[in-house]
């Protein structure tokens, strides 16, 4: 892609994924409980520490900051309503949650070093996001936290980068086969998370799916 359409494609991202966190956190505030698995959190605020203050070249920009904001409100969230019932303290969820996120920005380091753009580019985390949010889901089996929008929204952030990047290509072939994979997984990923949320929703509420925000 040119220069304009990266940057039009970076600012459609950037909205997408800026009112998916915002919609996560509304409902996570109104259900009490949080929206977002830990370990893709605690990669999310490492990426977009990276992101925004280290990577020679920043794919995201400023948007990277905005997340790291939203992010860092999602990961407080997880430590007031999943250190109730999981650790002796909130205090310990926190520690964990500094050291988990503090690991991934040091790996992301090194794999600018090394120059993994599969690392770099967040593709791996969003492949992992999208599979523990279906274990997330099954666990749970609630839809606690969570809207159709914003599994509509989390799928179509991603699509938006990697459907131009597959259509047009460009990759070599040793990264396709590496990126391919990775991205056919979080389509997969999540359809499949999309499909348990109508299934949970019906289980648990009545009315519009629509009405839920």
């Amino acid at each position: 892609m040119d220069g304009l359409n990266v940057l039009i494609v970076r600012h459609i991202c950037g909205t997408i994924w800026t009112l998916a966190y915002l919609l996560i956190i509304r409902r996570s505030f109104i259900d009490k409980n949080y929206g977002i698995p830990l370990i893709p959190t605690m990669m999310n605020v490492g990426w977009e520490a990276f992101d925004f203050f280290y990577a020679e070249k920043s794919y995201m920009g400023n948007y990277s900051m905005l997340w790291l904001i939203l992010d860092l409100i999602i990961l407080y969230q997880i430590i007031i309503y999943m250190g109730k019932g999981r650790f002796k303290t909130p205090f310990a969820l926190c520690l964990k949650s500094i050291g988990g996120s503090l690991l991934w920005f040091m790996i992301l380091i090194a794999s600018e070093k090394l120059n993994i753009e599969i690392i770099t580019g967040a593709f791996f985390q969003n492949g992992l996001m999208s599979i523990l949010f279906i274990h997330f889901i099954l666990k749970r089996k609630n839809i606690s936290g969570q809207s159709i929008y914003i599994a509509i929204l989390k799928m179509a952030g991603t699509a938006i980068i990697y459907i131009p990047v597959m259509y047009i290509g460009g990759l070599p072939l040793s990264l396709k086969l590496i990126a391919y994979p990775i991205y056919l997984t979080i389509f997969a990923g999540d359809l499949a998370y999309i499909f348990l949320y109508v299934k949970y929703f019906k289980q648990s509420h009545k009315g519009s799916i629509w009405l839920r925000v």
